[in-house]
């Protein structure tokens, strides 16, 4: 997944913000024995530059328009003449702030920034990108738990999605060679071990935006010291995809030189209230050896708003984690009035149907390069109320994001044959890449291609799968001493539909009763507590439907069923007696998984 969060055509409204990343491989590599730094244990992904100016003002537009307690802006960020990037004006109209890039410096790092308003867009990219004032669900809480925090150091939570490297992890990206546990390292970030030049003309491959003192000849033929920058005037910041022939072996650009990057650094080697910048910077206080590895400087970061520091982003594969309950009493007898329900075996069966958030990390897996076989669908997006996914193309690919506020909600638009290419995915170990053998096509089921038509059967290794209609219908309606529940809640009466009722609660669709329903369209999969079923499902009844492997004919085409009802659904859809038939993807269509209970 290269690309992991577009930056929209203006910069004055709140936009999507995307991070280019690169993979850091390599794990369990040595630390280099010059420094002792660069040891990592696991993969992750770095930025490929430093975090832009237009990126840092879509983060300004949508967090601090109302006020901005926290100094995410720095008055100098549009006053500095040398490296100035973004202004802040007042709207009058609509009585908030407005922040816009200053012409050509949209590709230009952020700098004024210390290691909490770094700290910050991190919670922000964390929480995807919410509009809203700077508080819990904005900057304040997610990779850093901050509360209002101005100073000293904030460790990242074990959970975070988006973060600031360790000193180790930006160490590595930048000085290791790469290809092994213990390949060496180079002196600097630009796989050399000699000094790198600033020279802007050419494809030089040990470039950097540094300051350099070189002698050179004057008009009189006398050898004299001459200042040299990567720009001969002001600003001398440089884009940050200027020296891309300059990359250390990973593919990222400028981590020597341009402007100093924040990180997390190694505790036990300074004071508690410091942070650390490393690679070195673009002003004449700092030279060629501020870009050498063994290069540190330890900095109070409540003060140090600068022209020379800015700061990168890191991020890690998005894990899948799924939840489950055990079906037991295996052997026993159907259900006498439907005859469905008898599993001779005992089976694991998803505590929630597939969320949004989980069906995001698959399409960020799989369909990022393309998506022959349609496991996004365009509704997803475009519907305005239950749509939980959006799709951004950026430069030849597809990032997936969902929509604020609904990681929670069951994942709806989907097929049977979708929910069969995510049962292949988990089978493969969830791995990234197109949609072949080695990820959707193979596994658990073998599709090659497959849409329509009847469901071909289960392999036998199946790890990972849709369950058959006797699974489900046991899961959700046994009573566990060989009867049967009406209703998937262990009710034997209808439930309610009441947000924040007591009990036997499930979203479907009371208007044909005449009444006032609370759950007209999709709710959060664990929002109704107290309503499993007697294994401890939970939503098995309405807000999807859930697919299983149930064919029936129409008219000389397949339909495969759905059980469970949905919130379109009468109250009676979600009895035991009931289900229904389908050709795709619904608005109320979902699915949940079963493994073996081994």
């Amino acid at each position: 997944m290269g690309l992991v969060i577009v930056v929209g055509a203006t910069r004055l409204a709140a936009t999507v913000v995307l991070i280019e990343t690169v993979p850091v491989g390599d794990t369990n590599n040595v630390a280099d024995p010059l420094t002792g730094y660069g040891a990592v244990k696991d993969e992750y992904r770095i930025g490929k530059t430093e975090v832009t100016a237009a990126q840092y003002c879509s983060f300004l537009n949508a967090v601090a328009k109302n006020s901005d307690p926290y100094s995410l802006y720095n008055a100098q960020m549009g006053a500095d003449a040398n490296i100035a990037s973004i202004q802040q004006t007042y709207d009058s109209t609509n009585k908030c702030y407005l922040f816009k890039t200053i012409k050509g410096a949209d590709d230009f790092p952020i700098t004024y920034v210390d290691w909490s308003s770094a700290a910050r867009f991190c919670n922000w990219l964390h929480n995807d990108q919410p509009e809203g004032n700077e508080g819990p669900d904005t900057t304040e809480r997610g990779a850093y738990n901050l509360d209002g925090f101005m100073g000293g150091v904030v460790p990242v939570t074990q959970d975070a999605t988006w973060f600031l490297l360790s000193e180790d992890q930006w160490y590595k990206a930048a000085y290791y060679k790469g290809g092994g546990t213990n390949s060496g390292y180079w002196l600097y970030p630009t796989q050399h071990d000699t000094d790198p030049d600033n020279s802007m003309i050419g494809n030089g491959t040990n470039n950097a935006n540094v300051f350099i003192v070189k002698t050179v000849k004057n008009w009189y033929g006398k050898w004299v010291a001459q200042e040299t920058y990567a720009k001969s005037s002001a600003p001398f910041l440089t884009p940050v995809n200027t020296f891309t022939n300059s990359a250390g072996y990973y593919g990222t650009y400028d981590m020597g030189g341009n402007v100093f990057e924040w990180v997390d650094a190694d505790r036990k080697s300074i004071d508690p209230d410091l942070q650390v910048v490393r690679g070195g910077a673009w002003s004449k206080e700092f030279g060629v050896s501020s870009l050498q590895s063994s290069y540190r400087n330890a900095t109070n970061s409540f003060s140090s708003e600068t022209s020379a520091i800015g700061f990168r982003v890191a991020t890690r594969q998005e894990r899948l984690t799924l939840s489950w309950v055990m079906v037991g009493d295996p052997g026993n007898s159907p259900d006498p009035t439907t005859g469905h329900g008898a599993v001779n075996d005992v089976f694991k069966i998803g505590k929630y149907p597939i969320t949004a958030e989980q069906f995001k990390i698959f399409l960020n897996s799989v369909a990022s390069n393309s998506d022959p076989y349609g496991l996004y669908s365009p509704w997803m997006q475009n519907d305005p109320i239950n749509g939980s996914i959006i799709c951004t193309p950026f430069a030849g690919h597809f990032y997936y994001s969902v929509k604020a506020g609904r990681k929670n909600f069951p994942i709806n638009y989907v097929s049977c044959f979708d929910a069969a290419r995510f049962c292949n995915w988990v089978q493969n170990g969830c791995h990234e890449g197109n949609e072949d053998d080695s990820t959707t096509e193979a596994g658990a089921y073998t599709l090659h291609g497959q849409r329509d038509g009847v469901l071909v059967p289960v392999n036998d290794n199946a790890q990972y799968y849709i369950p058959s209609e006797d699974q489900w219908y046991k899961a959700a309606y046994y009573n566990g001493t060989g009867g049967y529940h009406e209703y998937p809640t262990q009710s034997g009466v209808v439930p309610g539909n009441t947000i924040g009722g007591e009990g036997d609660q499930a979203n479907y669709n009371n208007a044909a009763a005449g009444t006032l329903y609370a759950a007209s369209s999709l709710i959060p999969v664990d929002l109704f507590k107290g309503t499993e079923s007697y294994y401890g499902a939970c939503d098995m009844g309405g807000n999807v439907w859930e697919w299983n492997t149930t064919t029936t004919s129409f008219f000389g085409m397949t339909k495969i069923q759905s059980r469970g009802g949905s919130f379109q659904s009468p109250s009676s859809d979600l009895a035991k007696e009931n289900k229904k038939f389908f050709f795709a993807g619904q608005i109320d269509t979902g699915f949940r998984i079963a493994a073996p209970g081994n």
